[in-house]
């Protein structure tokens, strides 16, 4: 396995590079989920070219976790990809909070990503607030990520949920989006998915991966077919 180091503000961003015989073609990016404790390993046993990103704050990249910051580790991650790769497309895939990191940058970028593939996905940030799960996230974060002080991300989430929340933006967007949503999720509003889904005015498509929760492994029939195109 190799490693991408990017630099992003002075600090270390490490992308775990799997597969690289065939990042000629296309390299897909895999942005995980807050806090990262799942990241859809039995994708990589695919003949798949994945990257892994790890964001600042991950064990394996220097700083404190932020998740605003994400976004431009993500940002910067596809920029060195691009600049490695030339040759290659670049797709964000992007899991849970990784979706919503992704939505942003595409906002700001329309063109950092060839495609985009959303799995499982936050769209509306005040999941972030309202979801019943988010203490135990944080109580998960305190062993995989090294954290701030509280009051930095009662701050942050604010701000992501005034600024960053992709139901505001979902019409200006213009990538290329593919929505993996799993039928038995009980974490994502399923109606605020669709809903995002049908207010996009791009070339789009909506999957539903059938019997599966929000954990999802990387071994799903209907997420493979599609990567592998």
């Amino acid at each position: 396995m190799d490693t991408l180091i990017t630099n992003v503000e002075g600090e270390k961003v490490v992308t775990k590079l799997y597969n690289t015989k065939y990042f000629n073609k296309k390299i897909i990016l895999f942005c995980h989920g807050f806090p990262g404790t799942n990241r859809v390993d039995k994708l990589k046993d695919n003949k798949l070219g994945i990257a892994e990103i790890n964001y600042r704050g991950d064990k394996l990249s220097d700083a404190k976790f932020s998740l605003i910051g994400s976004m431009l580790d993500i940002k910067e991650v596809a920029k060195n990809l691009r600049k490695n790769y030339p040759q290659a497309q670049i797709y964000g895939l992007g899991y849970s909070y990784g979706g919503l990191c992704i939505l942003n940058i595409i906002h700001e970028l329309n063109d950092i990503f060839d495609k985009v593939f959303l799995l499982n996905s936050v769209i509306d940030a005040k999941f972030l607030i309202e979801n019943p799960l988010i203490p135990k996230l944080w109580e998960s974060a305190k062993d995989v990520l090294n954290l701030r002080d509280d009051e930095y991300y009662r701050k942050e989430v604010k701000l992501l949920v005034k600024e960053y929340n992709p139901l505001d933006f979902v019409k200006e967007l213009n990538t290329e989006i593919t929505i993996f949503q799993a039928t038995e999720d009980e974490d994502i509003p399923i109606a605020t998915t669709k809903l995002f889904y049908n207010n996009l005015k791009g070339k789009k498509k909506y999957i539903s991966i059938f019997n599966r929760d929000h954990d999802i492994f990387g071994d799903e029939k209907e997420l493979f077919e599609i990567l592998a195109k």
